[in-house]
């Protein structure tokens, strides 16, 4: 009787388990994912990828954490049940702190330890309470209700009924032609405009000229700034907030009504309006494996979770999630492969498989371009990684107040859109190689726009005066066979860009629009309209920040523009007495190759000085002896931190000299530029005592650093390939100084190279050396691939430094080896 006894309290603690886990975990995921169905249309997750989902957070995850004490009750039962109750009191402080999160404003360490001191008293009153282990008797219904309900939830039925067919009554269309619509994400007419309220011919050269030979519709304007919304209003005519972004919701559609008449090439990155029979075979051939999808799945799972429990201050360093829909890890800004780079291949391969078919074409591509994140340079080369964008909260998608940093996400977002204007023009290219381009309807839209204006929401509406900010949208209509461009002016919307089709291919359905025909409009085109853009506040804003045509003001952020192009010589310079600098693109400048996919075209990093952080300080920067920017400090978290573009053009294979000035003087008297100080060098060797050696560093020549074993710890955790360069992963702190060490370099049999310092959060390595100072001391570094080409082996290692000593840091792995056999893969 005893045993049995005792099996039933086991089988009761492991229910509790069970029932605490889907409390804890499943349950405040499975909400989020219900409330935010559009995800899952995104991700065209499947009725199986929901059944994994459900099964790996009740079933998966509580199993695993039972597995310790059923391993130790094969020693000892007793063991087994403390395990147990541990698990129990650990998940009640998981409990605890989401609802001390939502409940609380108290820092991190407060709410950490309010939940740790619950989960403790919890697991003692467990075990002596007989009412507490009823308590939680009463919660195991949990574990089949919260799943039940999930599954049962109408967002969730009607994002897996989206695979149903429709009977729509429609009888083809007579004018079996080639449609190619593409739509741009994010997308203001204003970035296109030149002062003159046309586009900027310069800049942006292909949208000039589809311009030239196709209907512009100038005031066109979107009914929403949120893409969900916005873009099922263009491929159905119709503006329904509410509702799902899948075609159970909007039954009639582009896709629905030419289904019958049309072959599809359909890329729809966050709907799912196409029909299962017209584009499920396109979306299983092109859609990556369930493993990978499942992987993407859960890693975004539980980065949102992440979110959800961690106090604010511990959730910073977390990748944006506000600004995409799915594969948030590509949003982190710690060097993560970054998620433009997907999209730009994307984008090439729809274009790519653009040919001519037995039917008449559907071509349609939903680009997540020049949507953040904001990585691309005109020419197609990236430059930064994930969603570092200063000035702006990704959690309100607020802009700070900090003028520079707004300007200077402004600034990125055109460098994006001349990016889409390169996008473009492959896009014609091919369909002119293809023939198509003569005889097809092409209509090249945007979904909304966006504002960049301080303290406001960057698609919030806030002052008519900026209304076309964020509702005026590109929208150009090219005929079949059209060769003479049109410009209207009257006003129109993108729930008429249906109806136009529809109308332009004499499709016959009985089903009435919201929007009207961009060409025969209710009421007619009105012949008094003028262009909405000229005097147009933002516009001339613009204008004043970066001009247009040439780039003579484009780099050239504040006051101070007209520095740009000036030369050492035509200044009077003095070094400062107290700022250095540190730039995170120090190693890549010194070794340049302009045939990489990635350019280091932005300046990061920190100045450091007694007066650095008395304000924000004007800087200018010189490149190969010819200033190419000029921009300001912003303060972050006391820190005063660099953030400046530079010209991609300016840069040069091979080493590249930075040089940084503070701008002494004002605008209508003399200028001076105070140097600032670059105490570290690019370059290292090792002396005849094996110690190293700076070559250069500013005005300090030769200054040598100790090696000292254990002067700094840290480790090599990982290395990967990632295209033209090599990742490495680990961190490196001076723990007798409680501090991350000041830089690292890396050992390439005997040649050494500056990588950089440690920044990236390693709340692991802080919690077990019990020190918070040393939060920041983790790294990733890329060193481009062919740095470790010529030998068969390589002597491969990372050197911390702090002060003036430094230490090889420690491996599990040999790096070279490690390096040779993922180059063997």
């Amino acid at each position: 009787m005893a045993t049995k006894t005792n099996n039933e309290k086991s089988l009761n603690l492991k229910l509790h388990i069970f029932s605490l886990c889907c409390l804890a975990i499943a349950h405040p995921l499975l909400d989020i994912v219900s409330k935010n169905a559009e995800l899952l249309v995104a991700r065209q997750t499947s009725v199986a990828d929901l059944a994994i989902l459900i099964f790996v957070l009740s079933i998966v995850i509580p199993g695993v954490l039972l597995l310790p004490g059923q391993i130790a009750g094969l020693y000892s039962k007793s063991m087994r049940k403390l395990i147990f109750i541990g698990t129990i009191g650990t998940l009640v402080s998981v409990l605890a702190l989401l609802l001390l999160k939502q409940s609380l404003d108290t820092s991190s360490g407060v709410s950490i330890f309010i939940a740790l001191v619950l989960g403790l008293c919890f697991s003692i009153s467990y075990k002596h309470f007989k009412a507490i282990r009823m308590f939680c008797d009463f919660l195991t219904p949990a574990i089949i209700v919260v799943p039940v309900i999930f599954a049962f939830n109408s967002e969730i039925s009607r994002v897996v009924a989206n695979s149903e067919e429709f009977d729509i009554s429609i009888t083809g269309a007579e004018n079996a032609i080639p449609i190619v619509m593409v739509i741009f994400d994010e997308f203001p007419l204003l970035s296109l405009l030149d002062e003159t309220a046309n586009i900027d011919a310069v800049r942006y050269p292909n949208f000039a000229e589809l311009a030239a030979n196709s209907n512009w519709f100038r005031n066109a304007k979107s009914p929403s700034s949120s893409t969900v919304i916005a873009i099922p209003a263009i491929l159905s005519g119709e503006i329904k907030p509410t509702a799902l972004p899948i075609a159970v919701d909007y039954p009639v559609n582009l896709f629905t009504l030419l289904s019958a008449s049309h072959e599809f090439n359909v890329t729809e990155q966050v709907t799912s309006l196409c029909p299962a029979s017209a584009c499920n075979a396109a979306e299983i051939e092109s859609s990556p494996p369930v493993r990978q999808r499942l992987e993407g799945f859960f890693s975004d799972l539980a980065i949102v979770y992440l979110y959800v429990l961690l106090p604010e201050d511990l959730s910073e360093n977390l990748p944006a999630i506000s600004q995409s829909w799915g594969n948030f890890a590509a949003n982190d800004d710690s060097g993560n492969t970054p998620s433009s780079a997907s999209r730009y291949s994307q984008f090439t391969h729809f274009v790519d498989s653009i040919t001519v078919t037995d039917k008449p074409g559907l071509y349609f591509y939903h680009a997540l371009l020049p949507h953040v994140s904001w990585e691309y340079l005109p020419s197609g080369k990236y430059y930064s990684h994930g969603n570092d964008v200063p000035g702006l909260d990704f959690t309100t998608e607020t802009w700070g107040n900090d003028t520079r940093l707004v300007e200077q996400g402004y600034q990125r977002h055109l460098l994006q859109v001349e990016f889409a204007d390169r996008l473009l023009g492959e896009l014609v290219a091919k369909l002119k190689s293809e023939n198509l381009y003569d005889e097809s309807l092409i209509v090249i839209a945007s979904d909304h726009g966006v504002n960049f204006w301080p303290g406001e929401t960057r698609r919030g509406f806030f002052d008519e005066e900026v209304e076309l900010d964020i509702f005026g949208i590109t929208l150009f209509v090219k005929q079949p066979n059209q060769s003479e461009g049109v410009v209207y002016d009257h006003e129109v919307s993108s729930l008429d860009i249906l109806p136009t089709i529809v109308n332009s291919l004499a499709v016959h359905t009985a089903v009435q629009f919201q929007g009207s025909d961009l060409f025969n409009p209710v009421g007619g085109v009105s012949t008094t309209s003028t262009n909405p853009y000229l005097n147009y506040g933002s516009l001339q804003r613009k204008l004043r920040l970066f001009g247009s045509a040439n780039y003579a003001k484009f780099f050239g952020l504040g006051e101070f523009s007209q520095l740009v192009g000036q030369i050492r010589s035509d200044f009077n310079i003095k070094m400062s007495n107290t700022l250095s600098y540190s730039i995170d693109q120090q190693s890549m400048l010194a070794d340049v190759d302009l045939g990489d996919s990635f350019i280091p075209a932005r300046l990061t990093g920190e100045i450091i000085g007694s007066s650095a952080n008395e304000g924000n300080i004007d800087l200018a920067v010189m490149l190969n002896g010819k200033i190419v920017a000029t921009g300001r400090s912003y303060v972050n978290s006391e820190e005063t931190k660099i953030s400046i573009m530079l010209p991609e053009d300016e840069i040069e294979n091979g080493v590249n000299e930075i040089e940084l000035f503070k701008i002494l003087g004002s605008i209508n008297s003399n200028i001076q530029l105070e140097q600032i100080k670059n105490l570290r060098s690019s370059f290292y060797q090792y002396t005849q005592e094996g110690n190293l050696q700076s070559v250069s560093a500013g005005e300090s020549k030769n200054t040598e650093i100790t090696m000292s074993p254990g002067h700094v710890s840290g480790y090599v955790d990982r290395i990967e390939l990632n295209g033209d360069f090599v990742k490495i992963f680990g961190w490196a702190a001076n723990l007798q100084a409680s501090e991350p060490a000041e830089f690292l370099v890396l050992d390439i049999a005997g040649e050494l190279f500056y990588l950089g310092s440690p920044e990236s959060s390693r709340i692991d390595v802080a919690a077990a050396f019990d020190d918070s100072s040393i939060e920041n001391s983790g790294y990733i570094f890329e060193v481009r691939m062919s740095k470790f080409q010529g030998e068969e082996s390589l002597d491969i290692k990372v050197i911390g430094v702090s002060g003036s000593e430094a230490s090889i840091l420690n491996s599990n792995f040999d790096l070279g080896e490690r390096l040779s056999a993922l180059i063997g893969e």
